[in-house]
């Protein structure tokens, strides 16, 4: 579960990473620091992406 303090805990790797919440929900962490949310949905049977704002 993507909890306030588990978000705020995330730290910047050298390489892009996902956590996910499960349902579809993530965080995307970026190199320099930056977060940004996403979803995962199906569309006519294809993975598709739906991103938020940066935190």
């Amino acid at each position: 579960m993507l909890t306030d303090i588990s978000l705020r805990a995330l730290q910047p790797k050298p390489t892009a990473y996902k956590k996910a919440d499960g349902g579809g929900l993530f965080i995307s962490v970026r190199p320099n620091g930056e977060k940004s949310w996403g979803l995962a949905v199906r569309v006519n049977g294809k993975q598709r992406f739906l991103s938020g704002g940066l935190s």
